[in-house]
This record gives structure tokens, C-alpha cells and sequence, in this order.
């Protein structure tokens, strides 16, 4: 029987960030409201990078273990909520990423895939209410203590948890991948637990280089929020 609670944890290659939301949470809008806030991004990748092509072999056998959990849990259910499944045409794919497109609707060549992490919520453990940071490193494996405004077109490579998802009421499967980690590989502004995962040391940006004095007054709470967060936190990750 497959485990539901079984997790995968991932370092992504290199990729491109569009509509990064790391820094601050992402809270929705008027229509699509996001009411305790996520922290999202899209990450593009080159299909030609052959480090890509082992990566989303990884996603692909992570989507494997989410279909044979849906079979599972489809066979446990009533008859009648099994028929009205099979009356849809049975369980159906939630792809973990895609072809990506340019303005004119052409493929790129290129591959994306959305991740993102809830920003606070209420611990169904213990009732009291926890808020999340998504901890950043630049690409000398540092830990940086004042994150950057971190924009589209920033490369960076993704900590990414990976847990097989199904929901009975559609018969839809799926990996949910949770946005723990960003290395920050190259830095763009102004436009547009880490032993589970690969932190060596790599070329590229180096938090050193980054005006901390800017930001010094917004991150004035940020020891105080990290000390007192709970579930959905950095996890016991030893960094």
C-alpha cells in the first residue's frame, strides 16, 4: 500500500523565477483572495540543460507513487462515489509542470512549474496559529539574514518537498510541491533545510554583496517571527 505521507525532497537546477512572491507572501486578489497569504513562484527551465532531464525524472516517478495512491483510495471508496469517478472518465492527472509559452502562444522549448508554500495558518495538532518564512541562500550556500526583493527573471535553484495528493470528490491526483528552500543563484531587481538538498558552493550571487542597511527596518522582527513560527517552518532542515 502507498504511504500518503510519503515526501520527496529535491534541490531543482538552475531556473528562471517569473512572478517570484518570496520575500513577502502572495495574499490573492479581490476575486481570488488568499486570505492567510502563500509564497509562490514559477521556475523555467531549459529543456537542453541535461541536468533538467534527471530533475523531472524524479517529478515523473513522484507522479507515479501519487497514481498508485489514487488507485488505492479510489477502490476504497463507496460504490457510489467510485461510479460517479469512473462516470468521468476515472482519475485524472494534475501535471506537475509544462511546456512553457512566449507572448504569441509558441512553446519556448522550455519547461515551468509553480511552487509555493502557505505563510501561516492553524496547526491542526495543537490549535494555535503559526506563520512560515521561506529561507533564502545565495549561491555560496550562505544563509541570508535580510532577504532582497527577489524579481522575475532572477535565476535561483528551488528546495523542493514533493507529497502525492488525491481528491475524492473528482478523482484528480497529484504531487503538491512545497517551496522550502531558494538558492539565489543571480539576482534580478527592479524588473519585471538544506541537508536534504545540495547546497555546495556555487558561482553567482554572493549575499555579501547585497545593501542590508536598506532593508534593516522591515527585518527588525524577523529573529522574533523565525523564534516563534511553527508547522510549515524551515522543518528541521540543518542549514
Amino acid at each position: 500500500m502507498t504511504d500518503k505521507n510519503t515526501t520527496t525532497n529535491l534541490m531543482s537546477p538552475k531556473g528562471k523565477l517569473k512572478w517570484p512572491k518570496i520575500k513577502e507572501p502572495d495574499y490573492g486578489t479581490d476575486k481570488f483572495p488568499d486570505p492567510n497569504g502563500s509564497y509562490r513562484t514559477k521556475i523555467v527551465f531549459d529543456r537542453k540543460d541535461p541536468t533538467v532531464d534527471a530533475f523531472l525524472k524524479k517529478i515523473d516517478k513522484a507522479m507515479e507513487q501519487a497514481r498508485e495512491l489514487a488507485e488505492e483510495r479510489l477502490a476504497e471508496l463507496s460504490t457510489k462515489a467510485r461510479r460517479k469517478i469512473e462516470e468521468d472518465g476515472g482519475i485524472k492527472a494534475d501535471p506537475p509542470y509544462s511546456d512553457e509559452y512566449d507572448k504569441d502562444d509558441e512553446p519556448t522549448g522550455n519547461i515551468e512549474m509553480q511552487v509555493k508554500r502557505k505563510a501561516s495558518g492553524i496547526s491542526k495538532k495543537t490549535g494555535k496559529p503559526w506563520k512560515a518564512t521561506v529561507p533564502v541562500f545565495d549561491a555560496k550556500g550562505k544563509k541570508m539574514r535580510h532577504v532582497p526583493d527577489i524579481w522575475g527573471g532572477s535565476v535561483a535553484r528551488l528546495g523542493i518537498e514533493l507529497r502525492p495528493y488525491f481528491v475524492e470528490g473528482t478523482g484528480r491526483f497529484g504531487v503538491q510541491r512545497s517551496l522550502d528552500v531558494v538558492k539565489l543563484i543571480s539576482l534580478v531587481q527592479g524588473g519585471d533545510s538544506a541537508s536534504k538538498y545540495d547546497m555546495e558552493e556555487e558561482d553567482g550571487y554572493d549575499g555579501d554583496d547585497y545593501d542590508y542597511e536598506a532593508e534593516q527596518s522591515r527585518d527588525e522582527t524577523s529573529d522574533d517571527t523565525d523564534a516563534d513560527a511553527g508547522e510549515g517552518t524551515e522543518g528541521g532542515y540543518n542549514f
